[in-house]
Parts: C-alpha cells; structure tokens; sequence
C-alpha cells in the first residue's frame, strides 16, 4: 500500500494530507469535547453529593434545634408553674443551668410533653422513598429503647441487641458513636441493612446526634441508592451531547475536507516549471549562483542551494579565524599562568615526552624553557616521602581508565633546597579505540595557601568548619559546650540560683544546674508543668538590650530571670537564672498547681518548702549580672562568626581561582581537539559533498538531454518517465542542500540551555511518526520525566532522527519495539534508543556517523545518510558521546551521554569529561 501512495500524484497526496489532517483535527476535537463533557458531568455529581450531604446535616441539625427547643420551652413552663405554686423566686426561670435537669423537670411527665410536642414534626420528615428520622435512648438501663419510632409504631421497643445484614451490632455501634459527641456535634455510620420483602440488603447512612439532657440519641436514616436518582438524568444528557457532537465533527470533517481536496489542485501546477531550473544548474557550476526563478517549492529549491554554496565558503574562513584564535588563546593562557602561578603540562605516552610550561619552570625553582623535562625528572623533585604517592596516584590513573584525578604533595627545589607544597590537576585524552594516549594537566604552588590556613586555624580553635553566612549557625558552633556548662555551673554555685541555657524556643542546650527538687522531680516530670516550664523559658529569653526579664515562673510561680544571647542581631540563645521565692508565693497556691498539673500535693509541698529564699533586691542584682555575662558571649559569638566569615572567603576565593585555571586549560584542550577533528571532517565532508550533489546533477542533465532528443518525437510514456525521474533527483539534491543546511546551522548556534524533558519530546516524536507511517501497529517504551540539561531545539532533532531510523529500520519487523530509556555505566548516566529491526554488522561501525555514509542500500530503505551525522554533532556540541550496539536482523542501541558545555565551556550538567 506504501508503495502506491507514493506513485500517486502530488496533487492527490495533498489532498489526502489535508483531508486527513482535517479528519484527525475533527476527531480530537469531538473527543476533547466529550472528555470535557465527562470532567463536567463529575463536578455536577460531586456537586449534589455535597448538597445531599448538607441536607442530611441540615435535617439533623433541625431535629436536634426542634428537640433542644422543645426542652428549653418545658423548662420554662415547669419554672413558671412552680413560681406559681411559691417553690422557687422569679429569678430561676431565666438563670436554670443546663445541668439541671433532674431538678427542675420531673422524670416522665415533661419528657412525653416533649414527645407529644415534636412526634408530629419527626414522622412527617422523608428522606428518598423510605428515608426516616428516629430517636432512641442512650444511657442507663433503657438503652436502645425507640423513643420515637417511624411513623410510631416502635415506640418504646427495645432494639438493642439489633444487627445489621453483616451481622454487626448496629445499634450498639450508633449509640456508642453518639453519646460521645460534644454538644451539636454529627457523626455518620454507614452500613447494610434489608427489609422484610427486600431481595437483597443496601447501603444505608445514618446522621448522629445526641441530646445529653434527656439522655437522646437522634438518627437520621436513609437509603444511599434513593438518593442518587440524579445520576440517570446526568448521564442521559451526557450521552445525547456526545451523539450531537460526533455528528457535528463528522459534518465539519467532511465539509474541509473537500476544501481541501480544491486547494490541493492548484498547489500542485507550479512544480511543472522545475526543469527550466535544473537547465540552469546542468550549464554552470557550484560557484555559480542560480538566478530565482519563482517563490514556490522551485524557488526554495533554487535558493537552499545558493545558501549552502554561500555557507561553505563562509565555513572555510570560521575554520581559518579559528585557527588564528588558538594561536591567540595559546598567547592568553601564558599570560594567564604568570598572573595566577598556575602551570600547564602534557605528557606524550606515545613518545614518553614531556612539556611544561613557563610557569611551571618557576614553580620547580628553574628558568623557562632551560631543558627539556622528562617524566622521571619530574619525579627527582617530588619529595622523596611523596614520591610513591604520586607514582601510584597517576599509575593507578592510567591503569583504571580513569578521566581525571587530582593530588596534593610536596616538592623540592634543587637550587635552593627549598620544600614547596604543590596541587596538580590531570586529565586523560583518548583515541578513537578508546586508549589513553596523552595525559594534561596544571600545577599550583599552594605553599603559601596551607601557611596561612594552618596559623588561621589555630586562631579559630572553636570553630571547626568554615561558615558561610552567621544566618545558618547554632549555639553549640559557636562555644564549646563543656566550657559553657562548667561557667553555668560556676555562675550557679555562687549566686545561689538555678541555671540553665535553652534554644529561644525553650528546648534545653544545658544541663540543668541548682536546680531544686521541686522543679526538676515534680513540677518537670509531668507532661503539664513541662509543658509550662518550657512556654515561661521561651519568655524570659526573649532578646532585650534594656535589662533583663525578670518575673514569676508561669510553671510553679516561683521567680526567675533570663537573658538573651545573640549574633548579628539573631536570637541564638536564652540563658535562664531563677527558682527562688519570697513571701509573693503562698503554699495554698502551690496545692492548686499541683492538681491542675496532676502532681501529689504532699510531695510537691514538702519540696516548695526546700526552695532557697531571696529578697527581691538581691536577685535583681544576680539578674543584672547574668544580662553583662550574656552580653559579653553574644560580642564572643559575633568575633567568631567574622573569623569564621573570613577563612570563608579566603577558601571561596581560592576555589574560583582554580576552577578559572582548570576551566582554562579545558578550553584549550577542547578547542585543539575539535580543530583537529574539524580538519579530519572537512576532508571527508567535500568528498561526500561532490559525490552526492554531482550524482542527482549528472541524472538531471541525463534525463534533460533524453527529453531534448524526443522533443521532435515526442513519446508521452518516455517524457513521463523522464520528468519523474528529474523530479526524484530534484528532491535527492533538495534533502541533501537541506541536510547540509541543518548540519551548517547546527554547527554555528549558540545553545541556550536550559531543564529539557526528553520524554516529552520522545512521546511527541513517536506519535508524529506513527501516523505518518500509516498507523503502523509499534510498541512505543518511553518512561516518564527523564529531564536533562541542554538546548530543546537541538535535543529534539537529535531524538527525531534516532526515533525516526528506530521506525525506518523496523519496516519489515512483525511486531516492532521501539524504547527510549536510561541506564548508568561507570557511574555516568546514559541515554539510549533501541529497536528491533534490521539492525547492521559492527564492522561497519566507522562508517555509522559520516555523513552521506550509508550501511543499507536505498532498494531496502530509503534515506541519504545523513540523519546520524546530524545527532553526533548535536551530541558533541552538549559535550557528550555516541555510539551504537547492533547486530544483522536483531536490532539496534544507540547510546549516547549528555554533558551539556555552554558557551564559556563550563559544564553545566552531567560528569565532567576530563
């Protein structure tokens, strides 16, 4: 069927284009119509769902207010009788506590006034078909007992041991959830419950509530199926929407389509013009520019060749202005390493030969460029206790196929007998086998460095890490805590008054010290006062420059005092002072706050009466103290903090400067290797230019002389055949001028990176290419949210051309698999495309990425090889790698990693390469 499609007419295959693109559009749209129309039929069920739910409460609210009213009223009218009869004053009708029930209405005679008032009311409220209100009793002896039955008839019965159709006991169960209930609280119980008559049981629900006065528990119950009578309406207009609109899209579809099919027929005329366009190429060369003959698909044909003539040329001289760049850049880094003394070297493995630069010279203690250094040369200057250490360190390097490995060691110098303290930075190159041949790196002098780290350090001895900002410290990073307990107990011991250091928050840094029994046996081990203790501690340490807080302990009452300690203007601290009484503090008060925390009264005043006493002078005096004490550790904290700030910095400063020097010797290494595979492309790349532009040229001007030659005798059958055959060749040439285009653009972008979700594209691309392959029947495996760092334009033709040879190369496959997915591998995460297809012969594997280079011929599937060409340079320019895994007839991988480099070439993503 493909192969029919193909040779129809380009008028026809627009037509059938447009009309199916309306088809699918028409279709989408009816389907997103429906989808809507299903979102909004839920929200209308969800909706009277909530309405019923609120009905039900509003019913059982109204009984419940009907009830309460009705009791007030009895309470008023028994009130008003006994005035009348002289038992109580006026005033009790209007001040009865709610509680009294008992006293102020009699048993049974006011509760059936009470009954007789509101039974109408309650057996004339439906809910459904059968839904009914009902109240039974909850406590005591008649528990269970219908008060007020449906319709009546119960009343009195006891129903307490009833259960339900799962044999539960449900009216134990809805007493018990309901007499718990605080005062117009509802609850709900749910269960399944079947009549006499009834087939099978329901879902019932019943809304809770309980009148404690009259000891009432009132239900209202109902069929959960009598209530969801709506739904049919619902869905009955649901389906007669999606009938209207299926009719509608199917009109609409058919009504553009034959537009479409119109619009197709005067597309297609101007293509005919094309062989006056091919003549003008066949008499000139690919220097020559063709004139514009017309702005249809000839002009554009006519104008990509001009552009990729103009852009070659504009290639050659980018290559000639980057060479003049690195010999400036070579300039610059010299420059560089003198200002920073930082070093660069390289070491041939091929030839065992070594290069140092100038500065590296200096750092060895020898003049630039005095002799030529060898690698056991270098060795003789590494200190001798850290010559096994570097030896191992860059064996092991080369031996593991390790990227990159860093080390500090000393070194020393010959004229001078100097010992210097060096860091030293390697990275491997690779050739296309993969073998380490050549390894670079730099050198730092960092003598000075570890001098003023070390007399730095012993400056700082309380601090153990540098801090970055006084915003993300706490108490303990500032002092040693043991030094803080022992001045706190110190301080304590000679003032005579508790102590402690807490968080602002109350939560204790300390050990408590002082403190008396009451407080720390009684008062703190119940969940109450400990509670209090830590709410009064959290006050007394708010963050005052006046004085200190002094006032009673909201826990035990007794008097305490604090001071908050400081840094930049941040609470860190509270240092709390206190448990002392005086004569404020009674030991009735201390009773009540043992049984409001629940503490024994005895003990807790036996140790009240051991607390230490004080005048109020004297422990304002203490107080006074602990405020300049704390005061003083605050301006301590603050000298710490700015010692700490600027060892900070000093390191800070120290990593830029060298990751600026590492981030420079990477670009130069990055910009030789890519000039030197620049080179080594261009040569093929005009090979293959020549050979597939002069191919479709040389069967143009063909084809042109046969119809030259019968235009005297015209043969309509050869005429046809020739004009297809240039019109082929006149499309080879386009996709070719516009693969070169592409790969041209993609080699001069700048990238804009930025978060990429390749699933995302992956699923778009998928889709696209199923539908144009007809609807072909593939399994598509794309796991979600793989998010990547790069450029999204550049990604997405990178997974459009693997995901498309995925499709192409799976044409004769039964069932086709196609997957994208990640893995790891020597810890990096890799990236992958496979297929089941036709896969290729891994001896052919030089070949998979130059362009115009092909491993099947066009008879099996068609293509210009050009699509891999275009992924490696896309994958190059995110500074990753790709490679293939495949073998005849079982498929193929195409793994490739990310490492996305902007325009500084700093890595932004991914592992670094080196």
């Amino acid at each position: 069927m493909l192969k029919e499609f193909k040779n129809l007419r380009l008028s026809i295959k627009i037509a059938l284009l447009g009309a199916g693109s309306v088809v699918i559009t028409a279709a989408a749209l009816v389907t997103l119509a429906m989808w809507q129309s299903s979102q909004y039929n839920a929200l209308a069920k969800a909706e009277v769902d909530r309405l019923i739910e609120s009905d039900l409460n509003h019913v059982t609210e109204g009984v419940y207010n009907l009830v309460s009213n009705e009791y007030e009223a009895a309470r008023y009218r028994l009130a008003v009788s006994r005035k009348a009869a002289g038992q109580i004053p006026d005033r009790s009708a209007r001040t009865v506590e709610p509680g009294a029930a008992s006293i102020l209405l009699p048993a049974m005679a006011n509760e059936q006034e009470i009954v007789a008032n509101i039974r109408k009311v309650i057996t004339a409220i439906k809910l459904g078909q059968s839904g009914y209100v009902y109240i039974l009793r909850g406590k005591g002896a008649n528990r269970g007992q219908y008060v007020i039955s449906q319709r009546g008839v119960r009343d009195g019965e006891d129903i307490w041991e009833t259960r339900d159709s799962d044999g539960n006991p449900i009216i134990k169960i809805i007493v018990a959830k309901a007499t718990v209930l605080p005062r117009g609280a509802l609850a709900t119980e749910r269960y399944r419950w079947q009549n006499r008559g009834e087939r099978l049981p329901r879902w019932k629900v019943a809304r809770l509530a309980y009148f404690e006065p009259l000891d009432w528990v009132i239900g209202v119950s109902v069929y959960e199926d009598e209530l969801q009578m709506y739904r049919e309406v619902l869905n009955g207009g649901q389906k007669r929407m999606m009938t209207i609109l299926s009719i509608a899209g199917a009109i609409i579809s058919c009504l553009i389509g034959m537009l479409g099919v119109a619009l197709a027929l005067t597309i297609a005329r101007p293509l005919k013009q094309l062989q006056k366009g091919v003549e003008t190429i066949i008499a000139g060369d690919l220097d020559q520019e063709l004139p514009l003959q017309a702005d249809d698909e000839t002009g554009d044909l006519t104008r990509s060749f001009n552009i990729m003539t103009n852009r070659l040329k504009e290639t050659n001289e980018e290559i000639r202005q980057m060479v003049v760049g690195i010999v400036e850049s070579e300039e610059l880094l010299r420059m560089a390493e003198e200002i920073s003394h930082v070093g660069s070297w390289s070491l041939d493995l091929t030839s065992n030969r070594l290069s140092w630069s100038d500065e590296v010279y200096r750092i060895f203690g020898h003049e630039p460029q005095a002799f030529e250094p060898t690698y056991e040369d270098f060795l003789e200057m590494v200190h001798p206790e850290d010559r096994e250490l570097v030896k191992k360190a860059y064996s092991e390097s080369i031996d593991a196929g390790n990227a990159r490995y860093e080390i500090e060691h000393r070194i020393i110098r010959e004229k001078t007998g100097e010992v210097r303290m060096v860091f030293e930075s390697c990275f491997h190159i690779r050739n296309e086998e993969g073998h380490i041949i050549r390894s670079t790196g730099m050198v730092r002098d960092i003598t000075e460095q570890k001098q003023a780290e070390e007399a730095l350090e012993k400056r700082i001895l309380s601090l153990t890490r540098p801090l970055d900002d006084n915003w993300s410290i706490d108490f303990e990073d500032l002092f040693n805590l043991n030094d803080i307990q022992r001045l706190q107990d110190e301080f304590a011991q000679a003032t005579g008054v508790a102590s402690i250091i807490t968080y602002p928050d109350g939560t204790p840094i300390t050990q408590p010290s002082n403190f008396c029994r009451l407080c720390f046996d009684i008062i703190r081990k119940t969940e109450k006062g400990l509670a209090n203790c830590y709410k009064s501690d959290a006050i007394l340490g708010r963050l005052s420059h006046r004085g200190p807080a002094i006032q009673p302990c909201m826990s035990g009452g007794l008097w305490d005092a604090g001071a908050g300690i400081s840094v930049g203007g941040r609470h860190i601290a509270n240092w709390l002072i206190g448990q002392v009484r005086d004569e404020t503090q009674t030991e009735e008060r201390m009773r009540e706050y043992a049984r409001e925390i629940g503490a024994d009264e005895q003990e807790l005043l036996a140790a009240f009466r051991e607390v230490p006493s004080m005048s109020h002078e004297k422990f304002e005096a203490v107080a006074r103290a602990l405020f300049t004490l704390a005061n003083q550790l605050s301006a301590t904290a603050y000298q710490n903090i700015q010692q700490a700030r600027f060892i900070s910095e000093r390191k800070q400063m120290e990593a830029e400067l060298h990751l600026l020097n590492s981030e420079l010797e990477n670009r130069v290494a990055i910009r030789t290797a890519e000039l030197e595979r620049m080179n080594s492309e261009l040569e093929s790349f005009c090979y293959s230019i020549s050979h597939e532009i002069r191919a479709p040229i040389a069967r143009l001007e063909g084809f042109s002389s046969t119809i030259k030659e019968v235009a005297g005798n015209p043969d309509s059958d050869l005429l046809v055949y020739c004009a297809e055959r240039i019109e082929t060749a006149s499309n080879r040439l386009k996709t070719v001028i516009d693969s070169l285009l592409t790969l041209n653009r993609l080699s001069r972008a700048e990238m804009a990176l930025m978060p990429v979700n390749l699933s995302g594209i992956a699923t778009q691309v998928m889709n696209e290419l199923v539908e144009d392959s007809g609807g072909r029947s593939i399994k598509a495996i794309i796991p979600p949210e793989i998010v990547v760092q790069g450029d999204p334009d550049m990604l997405e033709i990178c997974m459009r051309n693997l995901l498309g040879n995925a499709v192409k190369f799976t044409e004769k496959t039964i069932r086709a698999v196609v997957e994208f997915g990640q893995t790891e591998r020597d810890g990096e995460i890799v990236y992958f495309v496979r297929d089941n297809g036709a896969g290729f012969d891994m001896e052919y594997t030089k070949n998979l990425f130059v362009p115009f280079c092909r491993l099947h011929s066009e008879t099996e599937f068609e293509g210009i090889g050009f699509g891999l060409a275009t992924v490696q340079r896309v994958i190059e320019k995110h500074g990753g790698k790709i490679w293939a895994e495949a073998a005849p007839d079982k498929g193929a991988t195409f793994y490739f990693t990310l490492s996305a480099v902007g325009a500084n070439g700093n890595s932004s993503s991914g592992k670094d390469r080196f």
